[in-house]
């Protein structure tokens, strides 16, 4: 029974592919066969901070002045008008938590390669007002975290988790134009919380 819905699935998909073919988010170009939400050139391209490979890097030296943090990173620089841009608000606004996801587990990559950030037990995303929550269906950053979780493995070897639950932490933006990843020791280890502003 798996097998045929596997297989049904696979169909369903192809077909839909047939009417709607999945475009990249930055450039709006068709997706080739092996390409996954953005496409290779995109992916090429981007404007990659580095940051998550430097233990003192400019995202650390802005937010040590707001908290204790240990580690901070950043994704992608944030360029006025590219279409990285549209990405983001295409996260935020129209509804692209796959796409939300997926960004995460590139970044999760990202962050677990630099070896900083094996300590990682928990990835707490950044609460969304009640507002904004009910206006877009959905908090992004929740998703982003799924994605980072599902790549970091702590030294233990155990998986990082994702804590959904609501958290009492300060909602107000950090004054960095990208997303900061901030990771802070905790009495039982190292959290990792994101949020994706600009």
């Amino acid at each position: 029974p798996s097998s045929s819905m596997s297989i049904l699935s696979s169909l369903l998909r192809d077909v839909a592919a047939l009417f709607f073919p999945p475009r990249c988010p930055v450039c709006g170009r068709m997706l080739a066969q092996g390409e996954h939400t953005v496409c290779t050139l995109c992916r090429a391209t981007a404007p990659l901070t580095g940051f998550w490979r430097q233990a003192d890097n400019p995202v650390l030296g802005r937010c040590r002045d707001m908290l204790p943090v240990e580690r901070a990173s950043g994704l992608l620089y944030y360029v006025h008008g590219s279409g990285w841009r549209a990405l983001i608000r295409g996260v935020k606004y129209r509804g692209a938590w796959r796409t939300a996801r997926a960004m995460g587990e590139w970044y999760g990559r990202c962050l677990k390669e630099s070896g900083l950030y094996d300590d990682v037990e928990v990835v707490v995303p950044l609460p969304l007002h009640p507002v904004k929550r009910c206006r877009r269906g959905y908090n992004q950053s929740e998703y982003i975290a799924e994605g980072i979780a599902a790549q970091l493995t702590s030294t233990n070897g155990a998986a990082a988790r994702t804590l959904l639950a609501c958290s009492q932490r300060a909602t107000s933006s950090f004054p960095v134009p990208f997303s900061p990843v901030i990771s802070t020791r905790a009495s039982h280890g190292a959290t990792l919380s994101i949020s994706w502003r600009y």
